[in-house]
């Protein structure tokens, strides 16, 4: 490696030690954001022994891109765990413990709407999914892999032939808080790798803060700075879900409802960020303690224990995908037409 490089290692050791210090501040400061729903930026988190039925549902999703089709196998999975005084005593699943994927397919895209394709068709199955298991199990959680909320750029153009997708997908997200309010069940998405910043954002108003402070935040994401803040067993302050995201204004009055905590659950691992259905503070409160003890069981993976099942169950293999291929091709050979670019015969 040149020189560059050692210059590179020396700037993030500065930056690091930048938001050490700008964590050491912050954590007693008193919130003056509205967003900001509790008068403390930390708060400490309470591990309880887990009674009652918790869900968790994950999707998976594979896409292959042909000369005049476009080829999606999707697989969504639930898991249902139930505890007694902090035991899990028995588990199911839905719609079984190997579900098989669905194939689905779309012409004339073109290639920028592939991905919302991809991530609107993962989002509804898993919607799909998630509402089924309310219904069958009656759970007291469910918990999403990533976000109750759509994720931006997931919404087309108006003039996109995915819209339509896009305004059902919208509609499910309303009908599962809909079903989880009704049933007292708390909803909450758990987000693995998160380089949001509404967090930080909302921290800079605060008037008490120097200048110095700020130019740390500047080159931070929420986790990279609350990787110092947050100790183990403790949370940040109940926040608002941005309300500037397009997406949540789509949702109406239940986007007033999303909020966002970060918990640090086990030591050797970063925070972890949980966007939650917010219909009360005593429920919401129970709720984040409930995920934070679910996610103590590896100390360098801090992730509830039901989530990981899921994910193991809607997890797909490529090789499903090439089965899929090899079998369009088998019985329409006038389909075999690749990509160029995935299709070079020299480099």
């Amino acid at each position: 490696m040149d020189q560059s490089f050692d210059k590179v290692i020396e700037e993030l050791k500065s930056l690091e030690a930048q938001r050490s210090q700008a964590a050491a501040k912050a954590r007693g400061v008193q919130t003056v954001s509205r967003s900001f729903l509790e008068q403390k930026i930390v708060n400490l988190l309470t591990e309880v022994k887990v009674e009652g039925r918790v869900c968790a549902v994950d999707g998976g999703i594979l896409g292959e891109e042909l000369h005049f089709v476009d080829l999606l196998l999707v697989r969504s999975a639930g898991a249902c765990f139930d505890y007694k005084a902090g035991k899990k005593e028995k588990h199911e699943y839905y719609p079984s413990a190997f579900p098989q994927p669905q194939i689905k397919n779309m012409h004339a895209l073109a290639s920028h709407e592939f991905n919302w394709f991809k991530n609107l068709t993962r989002v509804e199955s898993e919607l799909d999914c998630a509402i089924d298991c309310v219904e069958k199990f009656s759970p007291n959680a469910l918990f999403l892999d990533g976000s109750i909320v759509p994720h931006p750029a997931d919404k087309p153009n108006k003039e996109s032939s995915l819209y339509d997708t896009y305004e059902r997908v919208i509609a499910k997200f309303k009908q599962l808080y809909d079903s989880c309010a009704k049933q007292n069940c708390f909803l909450a998405g758990v987000i693995k790798d998160s380089k949001g910043r509404n967090f930080l954002e909302n921290l800079k108003e605060n008037a008490e803060l120097e200048k110095e402070f700020f130019r740390a935040l500047n080159y931070s994401n929420d986790s990279s700075f609350l990787a110092h803040l947050l100790k183990v067993g403790e949370r940040t302050s109940f926040l608002k879900y941005s309300q500037s995201e397009l997406a949540v204004k789509d949702l109406g009055e239940w986007g007033g409802k999303i909020n966002t905590t970060y918990i640090r659950a086990v030591e050797f691992d970063r925070p972890l960020r949980i966007d939650f259905l917010n219909v009360g503070q005593e429920q919401s409160e129970a709720g984040i303690n409930l995920v934070y003890s679910l996610s103590k069981t590896h100390r360098a993976y801090g992730y509830p224990a039901v989530l990981i099942e899921a994910d193991l169950r809607a997890t797909l293999d490529p090789k499903e995908m090439e089965f899929a291929c090899h079998e369009l091709f088998s019985r329409l050979p006038s389909a075999n037409l690749t990509l160029r670019r995935n299709n070079r015969p020299f480099r």
